[in-house]
């Protein structure tokens, strides 16, 4: 997905990481207090993604469960009670691209 004429992908600041291997890699560059918060991920609603975007989220939490990096995921329309630990927001399962 393009949004301003950039690609998607996993932003940090003004950087943008476009896989979940090259977001980690910059994560454990991190000064060990800072990674000991997790990486924290505010999202939209699910429909605004395609299907190889969701599959790239739920990439991301499975390999932070295997790394036991602590990953929190929220929808910005849940904030601030609907954060999740080492989960994919609310409706981001669903295996078609149809909302």
């Amino acid at each position: 997905m393009k949004i301003s004429g950039q690609s998607g992908g996993f932003t940090v600041g003004s950087q943008i990481y476009s896989d979940v291997a090259q977001l980690i890699a910059y994560f454990r560059t991190l000064p060990a207090t800072t990674q000991e918060n997790g990486i924290w991920i505010v999202t939209t609603s699910p429909c605004a993604y395609s299907a190889a975007e969701r599959e790239k989220l739920r990439s991301l939490a499975a390999q932070c469960q295997q790394q036991k990096i602590p990953v929190f995921t929220c929808r910005g329309s849940e904030l601030p009670a609907g954060w999740r630990r080492a989960q994919v927001p609310s409706g981001w399962n669903d295996p078609s691209d149809a909302h």
